[in-house]
């Protein structure tokens, strides 16, 4: 056995799960220290065997494990699930993840998530809720005592809104992201988030188009984070946009989903960027705050919830971020005209 394969088998040993490989010719080579502790097993039972040797050798200690299934379950009730995927000249490297120490973890998650939320949302809604307070017109308030309440609560207000976005992004990687999903003209959606930021557009000198057909449909959402999420996406594409550009929002119907775009004629994005379109963290570190790109994340988190898909196509001069969302079966087309 040479050097480098005796440090290859050690750093898996240390820092890998239980897993095995196998080479081309389908013999078990090699398994982690991991998989023996997991599954009781020794080297001499398994390491040169192939995978009907594999399987007996988990029937001994009560594991069902038979070709092509991806999911096993132990004699003491954990749940296994196994995963492959292909090394270089034919080989194959097989993991094993128990599931039941998964959801463990992601419910553990979920309940530190749910104390973090009430001990940080609970001292700025106190604090949003005096300023209220002061502004609420039954006091009579100097100038400069004025605008600090206004300060206090315009900062509270994003405060609030970050922390849920924060936790709406952590709910999300668990599986734990729930969403209040009602029938909304998506008209009323769109409406609402262009005409917010007109004067933002105008100001700037961009151009704020859309290409819209005849009705839009009602679609099955949270109004308040789909909302958001769409203004995530216009105020990106407001920001990349230099003048004298333009962004136009446009809807496609199809068959069984809606797609919708926010186009800008801002930089192209680098394969390196547009890869990292949706990536919370990378966004962050980028930006070093939380700003537009966060947003941009939090907005992907909120249309998987709706079971919808997010990309980014930057070619030809135009870069567009997109949504793709199901449309609810029997929808009724809306009356109203789209937003011009």
């Amino acid at each position: 056995m040479t050097e480098q394969v005796v440090l290859m088998r050690t750093a898996l040993d240390v820092l890998s799960g239980p897993l095995v490989i196998w080479d081309a010719d389908g013999t078990l080579a090699y398994a982690s220290r991991r998989f023996y502790d997991t599954f009781g097993l020794s080297p001499d039972e398994v390491e040169g065997q192939p995978e009907q040797g594999l399987e007996a050798a988990f029937a001994r200690r009560g594991l069902a494990l038979s070709p092509g299934s991806s999911r096993f379950e132990s004699s003491d009730g954990a749940l296994f699930e196994r995963k492959s995927r292909p090394l270089a000249d034919g080989a194959r490297l097989e993991t094993f993840h128990d599931l039941s120490t998964a959801a463990e973890q992601a419910q553990r998650r979920e309940e530190i998530l749910g104390v973090a939320s009430h001990d940080l949302r609970s001292p700025l809604a106190n604090v949003r809720s005096y300023a209220g307070l002061l502004l609420g017109g039954r006091l009579q308030l100097e100038p400069r005592v004025k605008r600090a309440a206004e300060v206090i609560a315009r900062n509270s207000d994003r405060a609030l809104r970050l922390l849920q976005s924060w936790f709406d992004t952590q709910r999300a990687e668990t599986g734990e992201f729930d969403v209040d999903k009602q029938p909304v003209p998506l008209a009323d959606l769109l409406s609402e988030a262009l005409e917010s930021r007109r004067s933002f557009a105008a100001e700037k000198g961009v151009e704020l188009l859309t290409r819209l057909p005849a009705s839009l449909p009602l679609v099955e959402v949270d109004r308040e984070r789909f909302g958001n999420a769409l203004g995530a996406l216009l105020d990106n594409a407001l920001t990349r946009a230099e003048p004298p550009g333009s962004v136009e929002v446009s809807v496609e119907e199809r068959p069984d989903e809606l797609w919708l775009g926010f186009t800008d004629t801002g930089p192209a994005l680098s394969p390196e960027e547009s890869k990292a379109a949706f990536d919370r963290d990378e966004l962050v570190l980028r930006e070093k705050h939380l700003g537009v790109g966060f947003a941009v994340a939090v907005a992907r988190s909120v249309l998987q919830a709706h079971g919808g898909t997010t990309g980014v196509d930057s070619s030809g001069g135009r870069t567009t971020f997109f949504l793709v969302m199901p449309r609810p079966k029997g929808a009724a087309e809306l009356l109203a005209p789209p937003p011009a």
